[in-house]
């Protein structure tokens, strides 16, 4: 049942629910990878295990997609919920009984599992429960309580982390997880049951081949939009999330603390971009306006490193520059999520959010290790590397006026 208000049951159900769930997750990914690194003393086994736990994300997204269009995504996320505060259970009963390093590398994979089958539930219940004129302001809340979780769970987890054992932000994450699993119980949300007569197997690839021609030959407008957030998430995203710690820790020789900042004022930049999407409501058609504000707001970053002598309008530069572009950002990837679930059909809306969101998964490590590289072997051409960003930033312009210019939601 569709309304064209927030102010409904349902959307402020899975808000709340979101809200808990995030929060439990968040400070849950925080402290396990610093515990790893206290009980071991190994930055190899940090990074490695950190890598490894992307690794089910990318391979399950998919197939959450196929089961959120498939099965009650209510039912979907409560399951999961309930699952991951027994995850965290289980955990707390193995702590110091096992080898931190299996059990560790054990619980990042399943939670990261568990989220690649939670979210495309998410996001496919949002076109059945609001209309398209409450959609965008609704993906905008939703985007700005991801930002808020990104923002606050990594300052609580460190607190609780800092002051407590790992055991009590273990408990803290079950009984938010627990709380969210009892509060989707009274989620509704509108479900067809279908009945199967092929095998898992043949459903998958059913769906998965479904989507692709979908997006590729059906509406090929989407697969335009897929390609313009790889693009967005693999050189601007990924940009600003390599060049805050070489340039404030390396470059300007700040500390941790002062990284530490910027990474909240990154996080504000996303739950700004929420707030304008949602009281705005920005048109679609004017996607490439919002590329060439993108442009505008890489240029601080452009010029802080001209200014290394003089640290502080360095650092002033860079916060200014990464806010904007994260708020920017914000906005493009939440009028793109809405374009693609009101131009998707009900059936398969989980399968297409699911394969939008493995491929931005994908794209920003491969821009991470890019930038990585080009950071590395280009100390003292940081701009020009940031130049590169600029230009690319013009041609998403250009090509989404060309591409879109009769485009409407």
């Amino acid at each position: 049942m569709k309304t064209n208000s927030v102010k409904n049951k349902n959307f402020i159900l899975i808000v709340i629910g979101q809200i808990i769930s995030l929060f439990g997750n968040g400070i849950v990914r925080f402290a396990l990878p610093l515990y790893l690194l206290q009980t071991t003393g190994s930055s190899a086994i940090f990074g490695i295990v950190s890598a490894m736990s992307f690794i089910p994300l990318i391979m399950v997204m998919p197939i959450g997609g196929v089961v959120a269009d498939r099965i009650d995504k209510k039912n979907i996320m409560v399951i999961l919920d309930f699952l991951t505060g027994i995850l965290m259970l289980i955990f707390l009963i193995l702590i110091n009984k096992i080898s931190t390093i299996p059990l560790v590398i054990f619980t990042m994979m399943i939670l990261y599992s568990i989220n690649g089958l939670y979210q495309p539930a998410v996001q496919a219940s949002m076109p059945l429960i609001l209309d398209e004129e409450a959609l965008v302001k609704g993906n905008a809340i939703v985007s700005s309580v991801s930002s808020l979780s990104n923002l606050l769970s990594p300052i609580i987890g460190g607190v609780l982390f800092g002051n407590f054992s790992i055991r009590y932000i273990i408990i803290a994450s079950m009984i938010c997880f627990f709380i969210s699993s009892i509060l989707e119980l009274f989620i509704k949300i509108p479900y067809n049951k279908t009945l199967e007569k092929q095998s898992i197997l043949q459903i998958l690839k059913i769906d998965i081949l479904t989507s692709i021609n979908f997006i590729f030959k059906d509406k090929v407008t989407l697969s335009k939009m897929v390609f313009i957030t790889c693009i967005l998430n693999t050189f601007i995203s990924a940009l600003i999330m390599i060049s805050l710690p070489i340039l404030i820790t390396e470059k300007l020789k700040f500390s941790s603390q002062m990284y530490g900042i910027a990474t909240g004022i990154l996080a504000l930049g996303g739950i700004l971009g929420g707030v304008i999407t949602g009281i705005l409501k920005p048109k679609i058609e004017k996607l490439y306006k919002l590329f060439f504000i993108l442009t505008f707001s890489l240029i601080p970053l452009f010029i802080a490193p001209f200014f290394t002598s003089i640290k502080i309008i360095s650092f002033i530069l860079i916060l200014f520059s990464s806010f904007l572009v994260m708020c920017i950002a914000t906005v493009i990837s939440i009028l793109i999520m809405t374009y693609i679930q009101n131009n998707t059909p009900e059936n398969i809306v989980g399968k297409i959010m699911a394969f939008l969101l493995t491929l931005s998964i994908c794209s920003q490590p491969l821009g991470q290790l890019f930038y990585g590289f080009a950071f590395e072997y280009g100390i003292g051409y940081e701009s020009l590397i940031i130049l590169i960003a600029i230009v690319i930033s013009v041609f998403i312009g250009v090509y989404s006026k060309l591409a879109f210019k009769n485009l409407k939601i």
